[in-house]
């Protein structure tokens, strides 16, 4: 089932989501007024089909008059009469398109049209979730940093008071005491830093779900749950993003919509036949027409055949053509552009499960390079800066090692999205690694 439309669930933006990406997504959904303003746009798009379909059925309209007549009248051999009365005119009037092809060609043009937006929504809703999920990952992404720069500052105060012990034995240096006290300052700057990033970027989720208090889970890498998102054949992926991606299948509908427009102006040259019905009542009294009423009744037939209008039927005819070559080249355009993406998503979830790979083997490196540092330090056969840099080493590798994880999971949502197959299961799919 698509994220389209009415959700299930209504939140209220005063609500408190438990951290689950589900949640975000359907509060995204209720109160994101960017997706809920184009709701509104296609609902209204909608009436057009509505417009289009009446001109196809009889128009009535009634008509009621009543004038009230001041009048003089004078001859040369009478005197003057002045005379008032009331003239009443009523009529009851009926109009019938028999036959106007070009309105059946209309009306299908705007079914099109109607089809190729409702697609468009449908992109836009999926936009939605993927914006949310990435904001979800970009908290996690810089959590994460937050995280490690307090690893490393708790690792950095262990370092610094070592130095002030070793120092007061006689066996450190005042420099070694430097270093870590600057790599200590520095880190706390870092955590500043990074602190009010983390807080923005929780801003950010709660302007996106319309949610005024907001929270995470975190990410739990299990290699089991890892797998569900590995990608293979890349072939098949760009033949079902072909086939089903919403921004393809809109084009489409927009040049049959085309065609049928094109089509509606050739119909201009073709004559119409209309048939108008009326009944008409009227009457007056003055001193010439005493209780005078008549009623009328007439059928009509109107055939109207467009003979010269400048040329201008001709440059329409023109027009819709090119509309409709320019709507082909367009859809050839996005599906270049829809392969192109797929490409890059589908790398991006390989590359990162191969640096997945080296990372966790580098990390692990990086660990026993740490430790070693640590004993030589104690052996006196090493500097502290050795282990600082160790340090930082073995963090960088961690944040590079959980951004490539997250990378995984984007670029994989990502290319479900380009696929129009990022429905509900993908979304619990990805909430199961989310603990």
């Amino acid at each position: 089932m698509k994220f389209i439309f009415a959700s299930k669930l209504i939140i209220c933006s005063c609500c408190f989501a438990q951290g689950d990406l589900k949640e975000y997504v359907e509060a995204a959904r209720n109160n994101n007024s960017e997706i809920r303003k184009a709701r509104a746009e296609f609902n209204a798009f909608v009436e057009q089909e509505n417009i289009v379909f009446a001109n196809l059925l009889p128009s009535i309209s009634a008509r009621v008059s009543r004038s009230k007549v001041e009048q003089e009248r004078s001859d040369s051999t009478r005197p003057k009469i002045k005379q008032n009365y009331i003239t009443e005119s009523d009529s009851l009037s009926l109009s019938q398109p028999l036959y106007r092809p070009r309105l059946l060609k209309d009306l299908e043009n705007i079914r099109l049209l109607v089809d190729s937006e409702k697609l468009i929504l449908e992109q836009k809703e999926e936009l939605l979730v993927l914006k949310v999920a990435n904001q979800y990952f970009d908290i996690l992404d810089k959590q994460n940093k937050v995280d490690l720069i307090k690893k490393r500052i708790g690792l950095l105060e262990e370092q610094l008071e070592a130095s002030k012990k070793t120092f007061l034995a006689g066996t450190g240096t005042i420099t070694e005491r430097a270093e870590v006290k600057s790599a200590l300052d520095q880190a706390g700057a870092e955590l500043i830093k990074n602190t009010q990033i983390l807080k923005l970027a929780f801003s950010n989720l709660s302007l996106i779900s319309g949610l005024d208090k907001v929270s995470t889970k975190e990410l739990q890498y299990e290699e089991k749950e890892f797998e569900k998102f590995k990608v293979k054949n890349l072939k098949k992926w760009e033949e079902e993003a072909l086939q089903r991606n919403f921004d393809t299948l809109s084009f489409q509908k927009r040049i049959e919509a085309a065609e049928a427009a094109l089509s509606a102006e050739r119909y201009n040259r073709y004559p119409t036949i209309d048939m108008s019905l009326q009944v008409a009542r009227g009457s007056s009294e003055s001193t010439f027409f005493v209780d005078s009423e008549t009623t009328t009744k007439s059928v009509g037939i109107t055939l109207s055949m467009p003979l010269y209008q400048g040329g201008s039927l001709s440059s329409r005819i023109r027009r819709s053509a090119e509309t409709l070559n320019a709507e082909k080249e367009g859809l050839n355009f996005q599906r270049e552009e829809i392969r192109r993406r797929v490409q890059n998503s589908f790398f991006g979830v390989v590359e990162n499960f191969s640096l997945n790979d080296a990372l966790e083997t580098a990390l692990e490196s990086a660990t026993i390079e740490l430790e070693a540092n640590k004993k030589s330090v104690t052996a006196g056969l090493r500097r502290r800066l050795d282990v600082l840099i160790a340090q930082q080493k073995a963090i960088s590798i961690e944040q590079q090692l959980s951004a490539a994880r997250i990378k995984i999971v984007l670029n994989w949502l990502q290319l479900n999205m380009l696929s129009g197959r990022l429905d509900e299961d993908k979304i619990s799919k990805v909430s199961k690694i989310l603990r």
